[in-house]
């Protein structure tokens, strides 16, 4: 799997967060940070996110790991930098 399938992965997620909940799906894109540009985008749609990409995907993300935050949670990501978290997640054997 490469970054470019995690990253598709998970804008479609994203966007089919934003359709179900009847939010506008259209600004969806890479340079997006969900948690401050999307409505009701919040720690448990994130949790619904991650789920929602693990089974896109077959893969396992860790529970204890937000990948819409920093590991130290100081600052928070676009959908850019959480696939790079994901893929660096897969590429260091974590599924």
């Amino acid at each position: 799997m490469d970054l470019k399938t995690v990253k598709s992965a998970l804008i479609n997620v994203v966007k089919d967060i934003q359709r179900f909940s009847g939010q506008d799906e259209s600004k969806v894109s890479g340079v997006t940070c969900p948690v401050k540009e999307l409505s009701n985008f919040d720690s448990q749609i994130c949790i619904e996110a991650m789920s929602m990409l693990s089974t896109a995907l077959d893969i396992e993300i860790p529970v204890d790991r937000n990948i819409f935050a920093t590991e130290d949670k100081r600052r928070l990501l676009t959908l850019d930098e959480a696939s790079a978290v994901v893929y660096e997640g897969l590429t260091k054997g974590e599924k």
